[in-house]
């Protein structure tokens, strides 16, 4: 299985990817578009000898996208196949960009975008990354992150561009209702049962899509207070207007989010009582 996602992808999603290509800082790296805004795969092109081949990605093409520069690699090992690691964020101003790759093994990698304002929130994709096909997986800031160990001895690398904050540490329920992740396609393909999953007890603990998004107002009603009350000793600058202005927006987009979901709830609860008479 190559790709999965939940839903087609925009035209005008694949018309950008198209663009960035024509531009010089991709003239070493081939990017695709995903059914998801602003996600992409992308694949070094290769130049080679009789010694081999030389594949590169540069920064520029990276920074274009919304990689704000290097802050950390992280490299997890995964003996046996079944591992499911996610899904997983960090919050607010905390959140990163990622770039991931398997170095070996195989994966399924699965982001969710979880950006309240974007035209595919909610809506997930699922990427095959081995070495031999070498591709990399750009997440932008805003998405969850998981992935399917679909081997033994599988290898994984993440290229961030955020230090991590424990505090904003985050993750959601890999497989919420809401979201809807085809995981039983998934695990079907690379035949890997129920009985051999192995999750984190951490993982097996997140909360659903909506759960997570009234957490994450909380956070941010808090933190809009401290920045109003000079309490937060990080905001006391002259940023500090336009990040309550990003928090404000950022609940004002959370309150529509959930009331849509609650009009939703009625609507359907109203339809089935309809159904009953």
């Amino acid at each position: 299985m190559e790709e999965i996602r939940s839903c087609s992808i925009n035209s005008s999603y694949i018309e950008k990817a198209e663009a960035l290509q024509e531009r010089p800082e991709f003239n070493t790296l081939e990017i695709k578009a995903t059914n998801l805004k602003d996600c992409y795969v992308l694949t070094p092109k290769k130049f080679g000898d009789n010694r081999g081949s030389l594949g590169q990605i540069d920064v520029e093409p990276l920074k274009l996208l919304g990689f704000k520069g290097l802050k950390k690699i992280i490299k997890s090992d995964n003996p046996l196949k079944g591992v499911i690691r996610g899904m997983h964020l960090q919050k607010g101003f905390s959140s990163q960009t990622k770039v991931v790759r398997c170095i070996s093994g195989k994966v399924m990698d699965v982001v969710i975008d979880l950006r309240e304002d974007s035209e595919t929130f909610g809506q997930w994709t699922g990427v095959e990354l081995t070495p031999e096909n070498d591709k990399s997986l750009f997440v932008p800031r805003g998405f969850a992150h998981g992935y399917l160990a679909a081997e033994d001895n599988t290898s994984f690398l993440y290229f961030v561009d955020n230090k991590y904050d424990k505090a904003s540490e985050a993750g959601l329920l890999y497989n919420d209702k809401d979201v809807n992740i085809d995981w039983k396609s998934i695990l079907d393909s690379y035949e890997i049962t129920s009985e051999e999953l192995n999750f984190s007890d951490k993982d097996k603990k997140h909360p659903g899509l909506y759960r997570l998004k009234k957490m994450e107002r909380e956070d941010a009603i808090s933190l809009r207070h401290d920045i109003i009350m000079g309490i937060n000793p990080n905001y006391l600058n002259e940023e500090s207007q336009n990040k309550l202005y990003e928090l404000e927006k950022r609940i004002s987009n959370i309150d529509s989010l959930l009331n849509n979901k609650a009009k939703k709830l009625v609507m359907n609860d109203y339809s089935d009582s309809l159904g009953e008479c």
